[in-house]
């Protein structure tokens, strides 16, 4: 009985990233916020509480909403 030989897992990812490419893919390397670092935490405790603290009006201007759509064309 013969023994079929498993690619390594560095074969297995090239032939994955080199099928991702033939279908028109790239790859991208994403850095996101250290979401254990109490620094970060603490930042976002704060940004959190401020959100909480405002009214229904500004929240709308603070989401950038009324900005955007004020520039979207039939908006207005």
């Amino acid at each position: 009985m013969a023994t079929k030989i498993r690619a390594t897992s560095r074969e297995r990812i090239a032939r994955h990233r080199a099928t991702q490419r033939e279908r028109g893919l790239r790859a991208v390397t994403l850095w996101l916020p250290d979401t254990s670092d109490p620094a970060y935490r603490a930042r976002l405790a704060v940004e959190c509480r401020r959100l909480n603290q405002l009214s229904g009006d500004d929240e709308i201007m603070a989401s950038g909403f009324a900005e955007l759509a004020g520039r979207m064309e039939g908006w207005s």
